[in-house]
């Protein structure tokens, strides 16, 4: 598509012809489908032979308060002239987003690609899985219609089409935009409007800016192209992990005690073109299912923080926060206004590996620890250490039960003061409580009742600095809410535990 008084000169897309790339972007888009769907899904694309160039400019379409929508569908209209839409009717659409082999004289799928638009207000977005005209445009002589989507929902991906442009930039499109745009917008037809991970790290296509090539295995098994190995016993065991893009070998491990909420694991080592990580390594997901509106949240081996602005208002790490806080690769609230991070494409320190973090636990940042239901630390007790690297295999030791394992006290991290939440919790007669103190120091643990009355010492003496496991034996107390205190020096902390008589 170009407008009228588009008259930008490029060798690439000469004016009032096709671009030179448009046949390497049909092999491209249908390459890319076969290998990301395992062959269960296949595009066959067809270039419409011609530029289609616009009644109007520009500035006309935006004075008569027109957008994509009214464009798109004026070029559509000069198509159908030209050409049947039955080749391109070959699904049957279930729903929103579900289809199956047949006709239903609803054209399936459209690309609108334009060449250089320069009014932002015409396209707010570089892409839209959608034609932005409301209801059906009938074409073949009113045999077969083009769903243009939701007349108030500009954004509705079960549309039959969907619109890509440079806008705003004054840029002509080129091959790569074209193709990595179409990907990601293609996508939301299959999985739906929703963007699952919402950063910019290069993990996956549907991230809120156009993400990678390459699927996460979340992406994927949505769309039912991959099949998680489920972990879903409670005893400690070694697992070997290959490489998640290459052999679509990826775990899923459901959360103790937290309903629809899992940590994902993938091996990530840059074999497979599609995979555009920075660096190789684990990378763990925590995901709080529900859909296609689900959420994941990347678990950045460099932890979570509360951001500050510098004196030149630089976005800076304030202080560590791992169970609220966000990663570099998050856009981040400060005040009332939001700010990107430093390197939110990704950095050396983002995947778990032997030599950068190896280690992810109750008390690292981040922690395995989650929110639910008003806890701000619930514990889910899930322990995750490699123990080798090797020809790009990842083995790791996993456990459900950190506090009762014997780690080594150097995995916990002891420069600071911390007081973890017990485990189990609730708990039947006895619990387990760590802590860690970063030098030699006077310790006071106490356990009050829920009306601030003391119950018990647990700990009132010099400790040396390290990590500190406690029991806590309730025999003798009635059932009910409890609340662990401890004091060193100027910190201060209080925890909520729940003993079940």
């Amino acid at each position: 598509m170009q407008f009228k008084d588009d008259f930008q000169e490029d060798n690439n897309w000469r004016l009032n012809e096709i671009p030179k790339w448009a046949n390497e972007l049909s092999s491209l888009i249908t390459n890319y489908f076969t290998i990301m769907s395992d062959s269960s899904l296949k595009l066959e694309v067809d270039i419409y032979p011609k530029v289609v160039i616009t009644d109007r400019t520009q500035m006309d379409y935006y004075y008569d308060k027109q957008n994509y929508g009214a464009i798109n569908k004026e070029v559509l209209l000069k198509v159908d002239q030209e050409i049947s839409f039955l080749p391109y009717d070959n699904w049957v659409w279930e729903d929103k987003y579900k289809g199956y082999p047949g006709q239903d004289n609803q054209v399936d799928l459209v690309f609108m690609i334009y060449r250089r638009l320069t009014v932002v207000d015409l396209l707010k977005f570089y892409g839209v899985s959608d034609l932005g005209f409301g209801w059906k445009l009938p074409v073949d002589n009113t045999k077969r219609y083009l769903w243009g989507g939701n007349e108030t929902d500009h954004d509705d991906a079960s549309s039959s089409g969907l619109t890509v442009a440079l806008a705003g930039s004054g840029s002509v499109m080129d091959l790569n935009s074209a193709y990595r745009l179409i990907v990601h917008e293609t996508l939301h037809k299959l999985y739906g409007e929703g963007h699952p991970v919402y950063n910019f790290a290069l993990l996956g296509v549907l991230s809120n800016s156009y993400g990678s090539l390459g699927m996460s295995s979340f992406e994927k098994a949505m769309l039912g192209y991959l099949k998680y190995k489920r972990i879903d016993s409670l005893k400690t065991m070694e697992i070997a992990l290959h490489d998640y893009m290459t052999t679509g070998e990826a775990y899923l491990i459901p959360v103790p005690n937290l309903p629809d909420q899992f940590y994902i694991l993938e091996n990530r080592q840059k074999i497979s073109p599609f995979d555009e990580v920075k660096y190789p390594g684990l990378y763990i997901y925590h995901l709080k299912y529900n859909n296609q509106y689900s959420r994941l949240d990347i678990q950045t081996a460099d932890g979570k923080w509360d951001w500050t602005l510098d004196e030149r208002k630089n976005v800076i790490k304030a202080k560590e926060n791992p169970i609220s806080g966000n990663s570099h690769l998050e856009i981040v609230k400060i005040g009332n206004d939001y700010y990107y991070p430093p390197e939110m494409e990704g950095n050396k320190n983002d995947p778990f590996t032997i030599s950068n973090k190896d280690l992810y636990a109750p008390w690292t940042n981040p922690t395995s620890n989650g929110k639910w239901s008003g806890y701000q630390d619930y514990p889910t007790n899930v322990y995750i250490k490699i123990i080798e690297e090797k020809d790009g295999v990842i083995k790791i030791k996993l456990s459900f039960n950190a506090s009762l394992l014997n780690v080594n006290k150097n995995d916990i991290i002891a420069d600071k003061y911390c007081l973890f939440q017990n485990y189990p919790n609730p708990f039947n007669s006895s619990t387990k409580i760590n802590f860690s103190i970063p030098k030699s120091t006077f310790i006071e643990i106490k356990v009050f009742d829920i009306l601030g009355r003391e119950v018990k010492t647990l700990v009132n003496d010099f400790k040396e600095s390290g990590a500190y496991t406690i029991d806590f034996d309730a025999k003798g107390l009635p059932g009910g809410v409890y609340f662990v205190s401890m004091k060193a020096d100027d910190y201060k902390s209080i925890k909520k535990i729940v003993y079940l008589k």
